[in-house]
């Protein structure tokens, strides 16, 4: 095992530490909104809280979905435990409150950004076009090549068909 592998394991480990460190007090939680469909929009964390925490859904300063998982029914269309809401209305002012005792963090995160990467165009995420028109090229190219090799093979059968009848009607017979 040389130093550099070594070190580069080390630096790794540490690196994984600290993403996990920071995750478990919630400093690296986010929250966005995307509208749906039907004009409803959902409330999205980055990732799932610490269990020992408590948390609740506040609207402009208003409990929504308290620490114990009661819903305010009025405005909350759907709850899925601690990661999404769904209300019935594009609002401002959804926040998301952690209170983690264990670790003393305290920390509201607003839902005020739009979740993204998008392509609002298509609908896809920016990084499925590349990956999609890379398949459809792979795809035709196999395709073109399979359709190249059936007219070579075509070709050759016609010119040895071709000869062959040229040898018969000349009366070149040759033995094998």
């Amino acid at each position: 095992m040389s130093l550099g592998l070594a070190l580069k394991d080390i630096l790794t480990y540490c690196g994984v530490l600290v993403c996990l460190v920071m995750s478990i007090d919630g400093s690296m939680l986010t929250c966005c909104n995307k509208v749906l469909r039907n004009n409803s929009v959902a409330y999205l964390l980055s990732e799932a809280p610490d269990p020992n925490c408590t948390t609740r859904w506040d609207l402009i300063n208003r409990v929504i979905v308290d620490e114990n998982g009661e819903v305010d029914m009025r405005t909350v269309l759907y709850h899925d435990k601690d990661r999404k809401i769904i209300l019935g209305n594009n609002t401002s002012g959804v926040v998301y409150r952690l209170e983690c005792p264990h670790t003393g963090v305290s920390k509201p995160v607003n839902c005020t950004d739009p979740c993204v990467p998008e392509n609002p165009e298509a609908g896809l995420p920016f990084w499925k076009i590349p990956f999609i028109v890379l398949i459809i090229f792979i795809f035709t190219l196999f395709i073109s090549t399979i359709c190249c090799m059936c007219k070579k093979r075509e070709a050759c059968c016609e010119k040895a068909e071709s000869a062959h009848d040229f040898e018969l009607t000349t009366g070149n017979l040759h033995a094998r």
